[in-house]
């Protein structure tokens, strides 16, 4: 899957090398770097009362669902959840899910390679 996140990143669409990620889950929130690379990485966690903790400092992720459920069950101690991560993880910039960014990506290819 981070060949699916590092598409993005290379597409020179909405999404740019290094931007930051997150999602909110039972009011804790969790944030993200994404790497030209599609990797995940410097996360931080920010609990309910708004303290901040970076987390996983010596680790990256692969994809977003891996991203949210290390941070759920690792730091939650939440587990059995349904939590569908392209549709729940926003890009910070945008504001948009990152399935709808997905999207609009793979749109745009299709058309690029309808006009060859």
């Amino acid at each position: 899957m981070a060949r699916r996140l590092s598409n993005l990143v290379d597409s020179q669409g909405q999404f740019c090398p290094n931007d930051q990620i997150h999602f909110t889950f039972k009011g804790h929130k969790f944030t993200a770097v994404v790497t030209a690379s599609g990797l995940i990485h410097n996360v931080k966690w920010a609990t309910p009362v708004g303290k901040i903790t970076p987390v996983f400092t010596e680790r990256s992720f692969e994809s977003l669902t891996d991203f949210t459920e290390t941070c759920i069950q690792e730091k939650l101690d939440e587990y059995h959840t349904r939590y569908s991560a392209w549709r729940r993880v926003r890009h910070t910039r945008t504001g948009k899910p990152m399935e709808q960014i997905y999207k609009s990506y793979s749109e745009n290819k299709l058309m690029k390679n309808i006009k060859k």
